[in-house]
C-alpha cells in the first residue's frame, strides 16, 4: 500500500429486502463508510539473524513496518540470562509500510557462545524484545553436539559442514508431544533453537534433521 495513503473510503449496495436494516442510506441503497483512518501497524521483526564473520559476528534483521520506532538495542550474553547493550542502531524512517533492512557487527565477539537479542524501542519509550540467537566461536567443526545441558532458553546445536541451509528442528516432551517445531538457518556449523516453548522444567527430546541425518538430543529444562 502506498505510503502517503491515510484514509478510505467504501461503499456498500445493499440489497433491496435487507434496506430496511440500514439508516443513513444514500440514493440507490448505497451505504457509506468513509474517513476511516489506516492505522500503520507496529514494528514488525520479519527475521532476526547472528553469523559467525571474519571480524567477529555480523547481526542482520528486517522489519515489516515501523511505527513511531526509534530504534534497536544490540545485547550481548555468555549465559542466555543476563545481557548487556553494546550498541544502538537508529531506526532508518521511524514510520514505514516498507521493509527496512539492518545489521550491526559485533567485533568484540572471539570466544566461546554469545547470545544475541534487540530491544526495540518506540519514542514514548515502550520497548520490545527480540527473540534470542546465539552464535558458536569455538570452531568445533565435526562435534555433533547440542548444549547448553541443562538449558535456559536457547541451544546451541553444532553439525558437519559449514554450507549455509536450514534444518528442520522438533522438540517434543517425554510423551512425544510436540513443543516447537521449526527450521532454522545454519550460521557456519551451527544453528541456534528458541526453547522458550519449554515451559515446563523436566526432560525434553530435540530432533534434528540435517541434509537426510537425523540426530536426537536429550536434553533438560532448568
Amino acid at each position: 500500500m502506498p505510503g502517503n495513503i491515510d484514509g478510505v473510503k467504501v461503499e456498500l449496495t445493499v440489497s433491496e429486502q435487507n434496506a430496511a436494516c440500514y439508516t443513513n442510506l444514500l440514493s440507490n441503497r448505497i451505504y457509506e463508510i468513509s474517513n476511516a483512518s489506516i492505522t500503520p501497524l507496529p514494528v514488525e521483526l520479519i527475521s532476526f539473524n547472528a553469523q559467525r564473520h571474519t571480524q567477529g559476528v555480523n547481526l542482520t534483521w528486517v522489519t515489516a513496518s515501523e511505527l513511531d520506532n526509534k530504534g534497536f538495542e544490540v545485547q550481548v550474553s555468555t549465559d542466555s540470562r543476563n545481557f548487556t547493550t553494546i550498541g544502538f542502531v537508529e531506526s532508518k524512517v521511524g514510520t514505514t509500510v516498507l521493509k527496512q533492512y539492518y545489521n550491526f557487527l559485533d567485533t568484540k565477539a572471539v570466544s566461546g557462545t554469545r547470545y544475541y537479542r534487540l530491544k526495540q524501542i518506540d519514542f514514548d519509550g515502550k520497548s520490545a524484545f527480540s527473540n534470542i540467537k546465539a552464535v558458536s566461536l569455538n570452531g568445533n567443526n565435526g562435534v555433533i553436539a547440542a548444549y547448553p545441558n541443562p538449558f535456559d532458553d536457547v541451544v546451541i546445536v553444532t553439525l558437519n559442514g559449514t554450507e549455509a541451509r536450514n534444518v528442520h528442528v522438533i522438540l517434543t516432551n517425554t510423551m512425544g508431544k510436540v513443543v516447537h517445531e521449526s527450521l532454522e538457518e545454519t550460521s557456519g556449523n551451527s544453528i541456534s533453537v528458541d526453547m522458550t516453548k519449554a515451559a515446563a522444567k523436566g526432560m525434553y527430546m530435540l530432533h534434528v534433521m540435517d541434509n537426510g541425518s537425523k540426530h536426537v538430543f536429550k536434553l533438560m529444562k532448568r
